[in-house]
């Protein structure tokens, strides 16, 4: 199987939630900023997201048309073809996010491509509605998210050879738990947040598919200004 080279890279508390009230700690967002110049630093052609952490950037409402795909019809994946070679991938299986206008001029979305994953029951409408807006999609899988597959295509057909992996939680543990991540760097916070309602940076799900034991070497630690660390591993 050909696919990116994948770097799940991440910021998180000591016992490892990703999201929380210590995101507004000082420490916590000088911290975020040394995150986002090592995000840089690994020269990645894209970044992937889950659903949740792509509405948090870029949602204006969900998408509310219902109807199933006309199974008369054989749907194709849609790559755009362009000279624009940085991409943002989004795992959004049901077709759920609204994209716009507005959400393609986000700083995040700005002069890249931008790449849906989608299940293969997603709408008609739904699919023309990202075609509109020149947004790329790949039907990902009957049910569940055929993420080989899909890494394959992100490869051949989008050119994306390393792809940088920033959540949220269930897809960081889904891509793991099928042996696809080949290096984990993790920036910890000096901050502990013990509620339960905060995602965690691998988080299981019902759909999640623990079919290999993950196991990573350590390859660098280093310490950070404001009490932050940097753990950094790569797949055995």
């Amino acid at each position: 199987m050909n696919r990116p080279y994948i770097i799940c890279h991440m910021l998180q508390s000591i016992d490892g939630k990703i999201t929380g009230a210590y995101f507004s700690d000082e420490k916590t967002m000088k911290l975020a900023g040394l995150y986002k110049e090592m995000s840089e630093q690994f020269q990645a052609d894209g970044i992937i997201y889950g659903s949740v952490t792509a509405q948090e950037f870029f949602h204006h409402g969900h998408f509310e048309n219902q109807e199933t795909l006309d199974t008369h019809t054989q749907p194709q994946n849609f790559i755009v073809e362009n000279n624009i070679n940085q991409w943002i991938v989004v795992l959004d299986p049901m077709g759920s996010i609204s994209w716009d206008k507005q959400s393609l001029q986000h700083p995040k979305t700005q002069n890249k491509n931008i790449v849906v994953i989608v299940n293969n029951h997603v709408s008609d409408t739904y699919l023309k509605h990202l075609k509109s807006l020149n947004i790329s999609y790949i039907l990902g899988g009957q049910h569940e998210i055929n993420f080989p597959y899909v890494l394959d295509i992100l490869y051949s057909q989008c050119h994306i050879q390393k792809l940088l992996l920033q959540g949220g939680g269930i897809i960081n543990a889904s891509l793991v738990s099928e042996d696809l991540v080949d290096e984990i760097s993790l920036i910890i916070t000096p901050n502990l947040d013990v509620s339960h309602d905060e995602m965690t940076c691998f988080q299981k799900s019902s759909y999640t598919k623990q079919l290999y034991l993950s196991q990573y070497s350590l390859m660098d630690v280093k310490a950070l200004p404001y009490s932050g660390v940097w753990l950094h591993y790569q797949k055995n």
